[in-house]
């Protein structure tokens, strides 16, 4: 199974959006999307960032900067949460062993 791969035009048509607005989205998030500057296809991944970004600045109406905090947000937002859940998996483990020895 191969991955789909989009062109600009084509990742702009997928979201309803003009070419130029991907090239400035590229641009203006590149802490989010990674380098995209010279790419010249994109992958399903990097569509899926894209409609998040689309989701934030059209629909929800957040300007670019409102949209990088947000998003920034999200990021440690996951983070914070993975650091939970592994520290809840430590301690899961520990209390089976103090079960598990009485």
């Amino acid at each position: 199974m191969t991955k789909k791969l989009y062109n600009r035009s084509e990742l702009a048509k997928a979201l309803g959006l003009r070419s130029i607005t991907i090239k400035s989205w590229i641009k203006h998030f590149p802490a989010f999307l990674g380098d995209l500057s010279e790419t010249k296809r994109f992958t399903e991944e990097d569509l899926a960032k894209f409609k998040t970004i689309h989701q934030l600045v059209k629909v929800r109406g957040f300007t670019v900067d409102g949209a990088k905090r947000e998003l920034g947000r999200k990021e440690n937002f996951f983070k914070e949460r993975e650091q939970a859940v592994k520290q809840l998996t430590e301690v899961r483990e520990l209390l089976k062993g103090l079960r598990d020895s009485i």
